[in-house]
């Protein structure tokens, strides 16, 4: 085949390639501008309905009144259609905005509780919750969040019979916070997990089911997660229920925050002020606390006029004035706020923080102190599958300092490991990349989410076999790969014994290329 032929081949494929995405941008300038028109008469036909439901126009009998109840069910129904209809066209163009604030978890997942546990209620189904007693902290959107609860919840309802159990639990883990929504209902067949997050999909074909939405709620969820930095996925047998997870990134140091700060900080981001939350963490603190010359005190003063000299050169003239949210000398961490700044500013002055406090520990005479200055890992571009990127209200940064190896700082390690799951059997996996607290590994089937897993790797130039104990904490399809799953696995079993052997692992990969 011919130059001249193949590029024309590629020119012809370019063009259907430009008609095919004008035509998809076509189709969802449509769908949300149908969807808009719909929204005020559907508004004026509720409003009149509920007039005649509570008798303000007049008297009403029962049977007119369970007509009128009927109606506004259906009116209802209709509005949340429209609703999904609106949201996949703002995903698909890029153009739904992720409102970013500081909440509690746990208050996310108790707002809702009651209006979930009553609906279950109707069905005669047993809905339960389990949090943990501390406030898990986070920076989501909760308006967002609380649409993948309540599509995930609702089909659990929905899909569950009389006498059954619904299980609603949080599980927090050193970078992440999982949610799962266990039910006992009819379940899904294996073969139908493929498509259950594609647009305008329904995998039961019962004529009850099929009467309520479109297929829109899986794939708007999925969505969702995806432009939190989180993941999503399920594990489901026909007749033996369901179980839905997803899992949004987390920083523990956001716990640790004065209501005052975490005031002005929603304060912001309520007001339209982009912001950038930039958290700075020394690892292995306690290792480099005994090579300390001065106080960690001192330290940690030296550190906070850095960061307020930095601050004051660069911000004189700004109205909204950046400001240190946290500076812990306990445990080695500091956090700040960057208000009203672009991406390209967010970076320089990282950088020159970055810079100055490497100068401060050579001045000290303190040997092998890494400072890693993390790109911006939530959300994370290259983890949103989306159409585009959704437009977001923050960024969060992680500066990380610290002796040797980083603790729970990933290194790449892309070579081949052994998984063996509860029941010795063993299974070849691809590895990402490595920590002293779980590996990631791409498998070719889809662990169960907590099931136990035991990782062999192999020492770099020697023979010698690392054995680890983990368990699954949070699963990914790769889409197109055709059943291949990033896996998550952290590692447990007693820390003493466990830890020299993965410290001494991680210093064999010296060379090996960081991750963020």
């Amino acid at each position: 085949m011919s130059l001249e032929r193949i590029q024309k081949e590629k020119e012809i494929i370019e063009k259907k390639l430009e008609s095919a995405e004008e035509l998809n941008r076509i189709k969802s300038e449509f769908v949300s501008v149908v969807s808009h028109e719909l929204r005020t008469p559907l508004a004026i036909i509720k409003e009149a309905v509920l007039l005649i439901l509570d008798e303000i126009a007049g008297p009403v009998n029962e049977k007119q009144k369970d007509i009128l109840s009927k109606a506004e069910n259906n009116i209802k129904r209709l509005k949340g259609i429209i609703d999904d209809l609106l949201d996949i066209s703002r995903i698909e163009s890029g153009k739904l905005k992720l409102h970013y604030s500081l909440v509690s978890l746990n208050d996310v997942l108790k707002e809702g509780a009651d209006f979930f546990k009553k609906s279950a209620a109707k069905k005669g189904i047993n809905l339960q919750y389990a949090l943990p007693k501390e406030q898990v902290c986070m920076f989501l959107d909760s308006n967002r969040i609380n649409q993948v609860l309540a599509n995930l919840i609702n089909n659990a309802i929905k899909f569950t019979e009389e006498d059954g159990l619904i299980r609603i639990e949080l599980n927090v883990f050193e970078d992440k916070a999982r949610i799962g929504i266990i039910d006992t209902g009819i379940g899904i067949a294996k073969s139908d997990f493929s498509r259950l997050f594609n647009k305008f999909t329904q995998v039961s074909k019962t004529s009850d089911t099929q009467r309520k939405g479109v297929g829109l709620g899986l794939s708007i969820a999925k969505e969702l997660v995806e432009a939190h930095s989180g993941e999503i996925w399920l594990e489901s047998e026909l007749g033996l229920g369901s179980r839905f997870y997803f899992s949004l990134p987390r920083l523990s140091s956001l716990n640790l925050l004065d209501k005052p700060i975490k005031d002005k900080i929603n304060n912001l981001l309520s007001r339209g002020i982009s912001l950038h939350f930039v958290n700075l963490l020394i690892v292995n603190y306690q290792e480099l606390k005994n090579r300390l010359k001065v106080p960690p005190g001192d330290l940690f003063d030296e550190i906070e006029r850095i960061i307020n000299k930095i601050f004051q050169e660069n911000f004189r003239e700004a109205q909204e004035k950046p400001e240190i949210a946290l500076m812990d000398g306990l445990y080695g961490e500091c956090g700040f706020i960057l208000p009203s700044i672009n991406e390209e500013k967010a970076d320089r002055i990282t950088k020159e923080i970055v810079n100055k406090l490497s100068e401060y520990f050579l001045e000290n005479k303190l040997k092998d102190v890494f400072i890693n200055a993390g790109i911006t890992v939530y959300p994370a571009k290259e983890s949103y599958s989306g159409y585009q990127q959704m437009l977001v209200n923050l960024k969060i940064r992680k500066i990380l300092i610290g002796p040797q190896i980083r603790k729970f700082k990933r290194f790449r390690y892309e070579v081949e490991v052994q998984a063996f799951t509860s029941g010795n059997e063993r299974m070849p996996c691809a590895a990402v990349d490595i920590s002293e607290g779980g590996i990631c590994f791409y498998s070719p089937r889809a662990l169960k989410t907590d099931a136990s897993v035991e990782v062999r790797l192999k020492f770099p130039k020697t023979e010698e076999i690392l054995r680890m104990q983990g368990k699954v904490s949070w699963i990914r399809e790769i889409a197109g790969s055709g059943q291949k799953f990033k896996v998550g696995v952290e590692f447990t079993g007693p820390p003493d014994k466990e830890k020299k052997p993965i410290l001494r692992f991680l210093k064999s990969l010296k060379y090996a290329r960081e991750t963020v």
